[in-house]
This record gives C-alpha cells, sequence and structure tokens, in this order.
C-alpha cells in the first residue's frame, strides 16, 4: 500500500514537474478551498480523471481522525492520497514512520510504503518513500 498525503500549495508555488511519478488511485481532500485547489492541481499534472473524495473530517484532523480515515479506506486501493492541512499531517508522518520531520511546510508531500491492509496499519509501521517541499534543495 502507498499513502501520499499533501499538505495544501498555491498555484503560484507548484513546482511543475512534481507529480510526474506519483501513481494514485484515489484522492481524498479537506473541503478547505485551498485543499480543494490543491487537489485539482494534483489531479491535473497526474492525469486523475476519477473524481476526488470531499472528507470534512480532514480539515482540521487530529492524528486519531486522520488515523480512523486511512484504517476504513477501500483494501482494494493500493495507492491513495490524501490532501489536508497541519499539525495533522505532520503527527501523521510521525506516527506511522521512525521518521521524524519537524513540519511539513505548505507545498510539502511525504509518501508512505505499507505492506498490509489499510485497518493493520500501527505506529511506526510505514516506510518513507519520499518527503520532498519547495525549499528542501536550498537548505
Amino acid at each position: 500500500k502507498c499513502l501520499v498525503f499533501f499538505r495544501y500549495t498555491f498555484k503560484s508555488f507548484f513546482p511543475n514537474d512534481f507529480s510526474s511519478n506519483i501513481a494514485v488511485e484515489k484522492i481524498f481532500s479537506s473541503p478547505a478551498k485551498r485543499a480543494i485547489d490543491t487537489a485539482s492541481i494534483i489531479s491535473n499534472n497526474l492525469g486523475y480523471t476519477k473524481s476526488i473524495i470531499l472528507n470534512k473530517d480532514i480539515y482540521d484532523a487530529s492524528l486519531s481522525t486522520l488515523l480512523f480515515i486511512i484504517k476504513n479506506f477501500d483494501d482494494n486501493l493500493k495507492s491513495i492520497m490524501l490532501i489536508g492541512h497541519n499539525p495533522g499531517l505532520t503527527n501523521l508522518s510521525n506516527y506511522l514512520t521512525k521518521y521524524f520531520i519537524e513540519n511539513i511546510p505548505t507545498c510539502g508531500v511525504v509518501a508512505l510504503e505499507f505492506d498490509k491492509s489499510w485497518k493493520d496499519i500501527i505506529p511506526k509501521d510505514g516506510n518513507i518513500i519520499f518527503f520532498e517541499y519547495p525549499k528542501k534543495n536550498l537548505e
């Protein structure tokens, strides 16, 4: 399983070549305008033509809420993108992997890999595939 989560972005900050190697089967987004705009930009970059699922629980979600959402994903889906906000996304990453991230900045994207069903995911179970953000190469 692959879980990609993206902290909302602004069109002017979105890298043109960003998502060319990401394949997702379903995109879930917070209903916040900036998250919906991000979902639209990403879906266009990915060539994703399915509907984007808006979930009000993603907005200002706690770690436990995000885990509940993930554990209830359809197990037939192998690759899912979740578009939301901090501090929830940073907390989620730190809970699911051994890789500590102080903060997922605006425009930040994290991809995690799991070798089990969504409902069976436990703390520190995920392997980080990548963590990217616009200013990463400037640090």
